[in-house]
């Protein structure tokens, strides 16, 4: 969901790297799970989220979405995204205390937070950010301020989204699009918060793949929702989303393999079946 925003109302003003420090340390959380309520569908998991979670749980992606997980509409893609529950809203996964049951394998939205990504097109002359108004990206339908961070980035683009993802080349090299990291400074509640360097507060293993990863995916979900912006028969867009939700999240990776080589591999082939 894109949403035109001032990146100024929302963060410090800063874009950070992997190794810049940012204010974003709350003392582990010191028992607050306020991130962890109210999100509506907002926490949008991808490819590796998901294999994350099936491993860390010993639960199959099927059990999962018929449980913890369940599946909406994000710009004509079907996605999957943490169920929230009760009358508080919570994530499925937090333990009677209130923490979180899956830290150790928690999804990338909720290691990024309270952090947003800022996407740039570049151009391919000069391989600069093309000039254009920002447009806020809303991962679901909630615009809380307690929503997650993942739901909340920008682009820098001159033509509509659809009509721009169709004019890049299949590979589309993550060199096209790159993306920094902002503060969400209204995001987080915690008082007093500490600098800390982003790839630490990120917490993800080799992370100059996993970037590598993010970019990879996120050019292919703008060519699909590209393609289905142009599709006007609705039986060809259900066949298009359930290959996609069984193609990217309920067939198993090999727990064996290196992920992002299994990703890379059925990412190759879904550009080829769906003709990106």
């Amino acid at each position: 969901m894109k949403r035109q925003g001032s990146l100024e109302e929302i963060s410090d003003g800063r874009l950070y790297g992997r190794h810049d420090m940012v204010r974003a340390g709350c003392g582990g959380c010191r028992g607050c799970s306020s991130c962890c309520h109210g999100m509506g569908s907002s926490a949008i998991l991808d490819p590796l989220d998901v294999h994350r979670l099936t491993q860390g749980t010993g639960t199959p992606a099927g059990e999962l979405l018929a449980g913890k997980l369940e599946l909406n509409v994000v710009d004509g893609i079907i996605l999957p995204n943490l169920k929230m529950n009760g009358i508080d809203e919570a994530c499925g996964f937090l333990d009677g205390d209130g923490r979180c049951s899956i830290h150790p394998h928690r999804p990338g939205v909720c290691r990024l937070f309270p952090l947003g990504r800022y996407y740039e097109k570049k151009s391919a002359s000069h391989n600069a950010p093309e000039s254009g108004d920002s447009v806020v990206n809303l991962s679901g339908e909630s615009t809380q301020a307690s929503s997650p961070s993942d739901k909340l980035y920008y682009e820098k683009e001159t033509r509509e989204p659809a009509a721009a993802a169709l004019e890049e080349t299949p590979e589309s090299s993550p060199a096209a699009i790159s993306f920094k990291y902002f503060l969400q400074i209204h995001e987080c509640p915690a008082p007093n918060k500490t600098k800390v360097r982003v790839e630490k507060w990120l917490d993800q293993p080799e992370l100059a793949r996993y970037e590598d990863y993010i970019l990879k995916w996120h050019n292919f979900l703008e060519r699909a929702e590209a393609l289905v912006a142009r599709e006007s028969d609705e039986g060809k867009i259900r066949d298009i989303n359930l290959y996609l939700l069984k193609w990217f999240f309920l067939k198993e990776y090999d727990a064996q393999e290196d992920f992002y080589t299994q990703f890379e591999a059925r990412l190759e082939e879904a550009y080829d079946v769906l003709e990106l």
